[in-house]
This record gives structure tokens, sequence and C-alpha cells, in this order.
């Protein structure tokens, strides 16, 4: 079964590569922060994020890369109260792919990514889990490109399938809406040389192992809100986001208890019941530094 999933993740290897709004955040790092209520008592929550993809060029034409790169995450919950039942958790994936051009302004794009996600109190006991997007592009014209993803994780609650629709549309010198539905649209608008603002939302979902106790940790968001960048010299980028979580769970399964699979983030089949009280919604405000290319 190992072997099947790996042919498969090698034979549909292509997507998150190079981004589809013009640009490529090299380098990123971000923080954020979102106050929490369970059952009446008040604590917060934080989340860090690196990330890092280094583009080898494998054309003199600049058209053809060997993706290489590392994500990671650490999410810590201060003061947190004892029926919420974990405290932090830990995440890191390494990637490797390629992108490249297609006849008839195709562009595809490959990125095999496993990840090991846990909260790393007793070591050795988690297993390394393997992942894989294919995003198909097609250049219409200058202003506007559309693209397709499909992707498969290996979660800790099972099978995740991931089916995404996107575009790339530059409705005008100062306008951009980039995105893929139903995980990602962002509406940007240039302010000035130097500075964007605009709406943007975010949908994701994530999953740790709970070591020693035979469950899983499962993460998933809805975030909808505002956004300002600014460019503090040509490639370093500080961006602010004040958002609202119209979906927030954080929640806590058995390792038995799960869906029959996922597919993107909603869950098909058997409905787990989470063994921790639910939180309410509520903001979320991010600060990221990215080096960025064009």
């Amino acid at each position: 079964m190992v072997y099947k999933r790996l042919f498969f993740l090698l034979a549909c290897l292509y997507t998150f590569g190079l981004s589809g709004q013009g640009y490529t955040d090299i380098v990123s790092f971000g923080t954020e922060y979102f106050p929490l209520e369970t059952g009446g008592e008040k604590f917060g929550g934080t989340r860090s994020a690196l990330n890092v993809l280094l583009p080898v060029t494998l054309s003199k034409e600049k058209s053809r890369y060997l993706l290489a790169g590392l994500n990671a995450d650490a999410i810590r919950f201060a003061d947190a109260p004892q029926a919420f039942g974990v405290d932090r958790f830990f995440g890191f994936s390494p990637v490797v792919g390629y992108t490249g051009p297609l006849p008839k302004d195709y562009k595809v794009t490959a990125i095999f990514t496993p990840f090991l996600n846990g909260d790393f109190k007793r070591a050795g006991d988690r297993d390394f889990r393997l992942a894989g997007f294919v995003r198909l592009a097609k250049k219409v014209t200058e202003s506007f490109t559309w693209r397709v993803t499909l992707g498969y994780r290996q979660q800790f609650f099972g099978p995740q399938y991931v089916l995404l629709a996107g575009i790339d549309w530059k409705a005008s010198e100062r306008l951009r809406l980039f995105g893929d539905l139903p995980q990602q649209f962002t509406v940007s608008y240039r302010c000035g040389k130097q500075v964007h603002a605009g709406l943007s939302y975010i949908a994701n979902l994530f999953s740790y192992d709970v070591s020693g106790q035979s469950r899983y940790f499962r993460y998933s968001y809805v975030h909808s809100g505002l956004f300002s960048e600014f460019s503090l010299t040509g490639n370093i980028v500080l961006r602010a986001d004040a958002g609202y979580s119209f979906t927030r769970k954080f929640e806590v399964f058995d390792d038995a208890d799960r869906p029959d699979a996922t597919l993107i983030f909603f869950q098909i089949g058997n409905k787990p019941v989470p063994l921790n009280p639910p939180l309410q919604k509520g903001v979320v405000f991010r600060l990221s530094l990215a080096y960025r290319i064009f």
C-alpha cells in the first residue's frame, strides 16, 4: 500500500512551486496570534511558520526550475485550560519539485512534500507522512491565467484529497485578483509604489500526532480579513493581516475515530467526535516578513 501511494505521488507530483500571482516568496517568516475561549475560559494561541523555497534554473531561458525547500511551523497555547488537552505542536516538511512549460502556453509545477508533525514529547513514535500535488496552469492572455490543482496528503486522520480551481487576473495596473478556491483568495490593490492593501481569504487543515496517547490533533480554520504590504526594499516585504475566524477548530481525537476520507477540508462518511470542548470564533492577527522575487 505504501509503495502504491508513493507511485501515485511520483506520477502526479505537480503543484505549488513558483506562485501563481506573479512573484515568489523565496524566504518568509510569519507569526499569528489568536485569542481563544472555550467553556468560558480565555487563553491565547500563536502559530509561527518558516517557509523556504529555492528555485534552481535548469534552462538558459529560465523557464524550467528545480525546486527545493523547507516548511516548518510551531503552534503554542499559553495558559490553556486542562480540558483543552494539548499545549504545543511542531511541523517539518521538506520540499522537492519541478516547474516548467508545456506546449500551448500551459505550465506544470510539481512538488513532493512529506511531513513530520507532532508534539515531539516522545521521540520515535511518529510516522513520516507522504504528500504530493499536481498543478496545471494555462496562460490565456497576458493578464489572465487559470489553473487546476490535484493533490493527496496522508494525514493522521486518514487520506486527504485536494482539488482546487484557481485564477490570476490582473484586472488593471493597480488591481489584481488571485487564488485557489476553496483554499485561498486575494484581492490586492496597489496604493502606491511600495504599498499594497486588500482583502484576503484563507482556509486550511493540518494534523499532528499526540505522542504516547493514541490520539491526533486536527487544526482547521477559515479566515477572512484585511491586509497591507509594504516593500522595505526592492525584495523585502512586510505584511500585516487582521482577520476573523469564521471557522476555528482545534480538536483532539482518538486514533481510531476518523472520517472515511477528507476532500480538501470537508469530511466524508464517518464524523469523528472531538474529545475536547469547542472553541469560540474570533479574531486573528498575523505579521510576516518575506524575501520576494518577481
